[in-house]
């Protein structure tokens, strides 16, 4: 168990496990047994999709939030699974959206083609996306030919399996939601000049009367299914998303699904195959789009890939992905995405952002100012999974200049000074001027890491040791479990801490005054000190290398560790080597000097409250 792997030591806690001992009780560590994997789930290669995004207008930070995440997540699993470039088996799918009213309007208000339009729109979020270094392994578009096919090969395997048919339907529509809403989740709402509309409740966003024949799918029949699949399997992310979504479950208003719309209404999108005067619904051609980079129907790869491994989505749009998206699957007999990930939103002053109501702030100005190393690891680092957060350029630059610049940053340029780190190598471990273990194996720290020559009389150093030992012991459990439970910015925050407790250990030893021979034992002192910062650089680079990996790809590099290296088997290296003793696997390690700082700081001035 976690609790045990961390297990904490009087007041020699540190940084990293006083940030992980409140969680040994919570969700990171709900399912024990997963603890030392280092694999993707069920041991298989990484399928993670984002949502794919509309075109109604430019690309704004909660596009990006989306993407970056899944982008982690992706890097992160690659790595675990040893993939090189892009093998087959391994998929990383984003896109646009570029059907439906809103796009058709948006194009009209453009004075545009609707394809004309999306061919402009679609282009800058993929230009967007390759500026920010996500690693996509497929750009789809809902516009091309590919998808079309696909879309209208799955409508008809819905039709002859008997869950679509055709029926009346009245109800309040969403323009902006793309749906119907029930009326008991719809309000009136009066406006400065006394006139009266109907708006959705939780968004307010306008809704209109719609009444039409349309096709309709058998979506009450598949709802036990799909509750099933969601309440014995942990598939929803973080649990208060999956908490949140339950409740639809409960909701009586609730009947089968309008999948087409009058073509007279609604040209732009998909005809209905056999009925043109139908348009197929634009939420169920946009969410066939993780089938078509799948390979559905032809592919006969098809099943090596499918199903989705994680896919990421804002949980405004969770009960599409978690309630339509499986009855759809299990309708055409498909199996079903193994693990969801709802996050929520940021806000501008305080204030949810919204295409619709302008309120957004523009991705492409984001990385015009701040770039992408800083852009990545705000989102990266941002408690936005639970709750909403705030977005600012100054928050930017804070993160970036205090803990990439600051902590990493410099802990990288101090240890591997000349002054510290005189041999160009990892100097070799000094195990044997540590005392007998006791009560240790694979589970547990040492009560006492103690370096037995200094036992008396240097308290800061017997402190810093003995956390940052425990840190690095804890660190490759801990990640496993974060990645797992895709809890990215608690992996950020007990990166940051560990370093934080390198930091320590380093002003408590001096090593700058060790090289120099001063203080008994100084070389044995020196080894034990730069060893363990070394360590944990290295540690803490394999993991932020799925974060900012243009930086930190070259750190490691210059930690002298190889590209096949860089996954958690290296982390649990020095572990294993710690809790079991042998020979020293890094010792002589060859490292490279670096020629300029890594991660120069913002020298704008900025708040810190």
């Amino acid at each position: 168990m976690l609790a045990a792997a961390v297990r904490v030591v009087g007041r020699n806690r540190g940084h990293f496990l006083s940030t992980l001992q409140p969680c040994i009780a919570g969700s990171v560590t709900q399912h024990s047994s997963r603890l030392s994997s280092t694999q993707p789930t069920a041991h298989r290669a990484p399928f993670v999709t984002t949502p794919i995004y509309y075109v109604n207008s430019q690309p704004h930070i909660g596009h990006m939030y989306s993407t970056v995440l899944s982008d982690i997540i992706f890097r992160w699993n690659k790595q675990e699974l040893g993939a090189g470039a892009n093998p087959p088996g391994v998929l990383f799918s984003t896109g646009t959206d570029e059907h439906g009213l809103k796009i058709q309007q948006a194009a009209e208000a453009a004075g545009r083609p609707p394809l004309e339009h999306c061919d402009l729109i679609s282009q800058e979020y993929k230009e967007v996306f390759d500026d920010c270094d996500i690693s996509y392994t497929n750009y789809i578009r809902t516009t091309s030919p590919e998808h079309r096919r696909t879309v209208e090969h799955f409508w008809n395997v819905l039709v002859e399996r008997g869950h679509i048919y055709k029926g009346s339907f009245a109800g309040w529509y969403s323009v902006s939601d793309e749906a119907f809403i029930p009326e008991m989740q719809t309000e009136a709402k009066e406006d400065d000049q006394g006139n009266k509309t109907q708006i959705v409740s939780e968004s307010g966003n306008p809704v209109v009367w719609l009444e039409e024949e349309n096709y309709m799918f058998r979506l009450k029949s598949f709802l036990p299914q799909v509750l099933d699949w969601l309440t014995e399997n942990t598939v929803i992310h973080p649990p208060s998303a999956a908490n949140a979504l339950l409740q639809v479950f409960n909701d009586d208003s609730i009947e089968d699904l309008s999948v087409s719309r009058s073509s007279s209404r609604l040209p732009w999108g998909i005809p209905v195959p056999g009925d043109s005067s139908q348009t197929i619904y634009v939420w169920l051609d946009a969410l066939v789009n993780y089938l078509t980079v799948a390979g559905y129907p032809d592919s006969p790869d098809f099943d090596k890939v499918w199903p989705p491994t994680v896919q990421v989505v804002g949980k405004d749009i969770i009960k599409f992905h978690a309630v339509f998206w499986p009855a759809f699957l299990l309708a055409a007999g498909l199996e079903l995405p193994k693990r969801i990930l709802a996050h929520s939103h940021f806000t501008l002053g305080n204030k949810k952002m919204s295409k619709s109501r302008g309120n957004t702030e523009s991705a492409k100005d984001l990385l015009e100012d701040y770039g992408q190393m800083a852009a990545r690891y705000f989102f990266a680092s941002s408690n936005c999974l639970d709750s909403t957060c705030e977005y600012s350029g100054d928050l930017v630059k804070l993160a970036f200049n205090d803990q990439l610049a600051d902590i990493y940053g410099n802990s990288l340029l101090r240890i591997m000074s000349k002054k510290c780190l005189p041999e160009d190598a990892f100097p070799k471990f000094p195990m044997e001027h540590l005392p007998e273990f006791k009560g240790c194996n694979a589970d547990l720290v040492c009560e006492k890491w103690v370096f037995e020559q200094i036992r008396d009389g240097e308290g800061d150093l017997l402190r810093s040791s003995s956390a940052l030992l425990q840190s690095l012991v804890a660190y490759p459990v801990a990640m496993a479990e974060c990645f797992s439970r895709m809890r990215i910015p608690l992996a950020m925050t007990l990166t940051i801490d560990m370093l934080k407790d390198a930091n320590a250990v380093f002003s408590a030893f001096q090593p700058w005054l060790l090289t120099k021979g001063v203080g008994d034992y100084a070389p044995e002192k020196l080894a034990f000190c730069t060893r363990l910062c070394l360590e944990s650089l290295v540690a803490s680079s394999i993991v932020l290398n799925c974060v900012v990996p243009s930086a930190v790809g070259e750190i490691l590099t210059t930690l002298g560790v190889k590209e096949e290296d860089r996954h958690l088997g290296r982390i649990r290296q020095f572990r294993e080597f710690l809790l079991s003793g042998g020979e020293d696997p890094a010792a002589g390690t060859e490292i490279v000097r670096f020629k300029k700082v890594p991660f120069p700081k913002f020298d704008q001035k900025y708040p810190k409250e």
